[in-house]
């Protein structure tokens, strides 16, 4: 019996140890008002066909992956191919639909938005686009960075 309840003492131990800290509310309402703050930087950007914030924040490891409607890049890729989209365009309207900025612990951020945006050719013709994005924040090396990014869209 002795030796079945250190066993489970041990276990008990281990399992909270590796288990962070839930994150208190007013620690949670911080993290997601700078998470907000940091996407509020990248769309505005983005609105103005410029990518210099989203180059600054996505993470540069090389394992990274980052998606656009199913297609995986890597940072410099996925910057390229966002500039090579903007290069037909003279302006774009962007609509935040239901932004979220879910705090999964004290170092990882969840934010997730629907966006509509009106794109301005260089010809003066008009599209639209309806587009889900999730991108993964996290603290590393005392650092928010976006470790994974998510976009599908859809033409209106």
């Amino acid at each position: 019996m002795k030796k079945t309840t250190i066993i489970i003492t041990l276990l008990i131990a281990i399992l909270l140890g590796g288990c962070q800290l839930a994150v208190k509310e007013k620690q949670a309402l911080k993290l997601q008002k700078e998470t907000d703050q940091r996407m509020v930087l990248i769309l505005s950007e983005m609105e103005k066909l410029q990518t210099t914030s989203l180059k600054s924040y996505l993470d540069e490891h090389p394992t990274r992956r980052f998606f656009i409607n199913g297609k995986s890049y890597g940072k410099d890729k996925m910057i390229k191919y966002l500039d090579i989209q903007h290069q037909d365009l003279t302006e774009q309207k962007m609509k935040v639909i239901d932004p979220r900025a879910i705090v999964i612990s004290h170092k990882s951020v969840l934010w997730t938005a629907e966006i509509s945006i009106v794109k301005t050719h260089q010809d003066g013709q008009t599209s639209g686009e309806y587009r889900t994005d999730s991108w993964l924040w996290q603290e590393l090396d005392g650092r928010w960075t976006v470790t994974h990014f998510n976009l599908s869209s859809s033409g209106i």
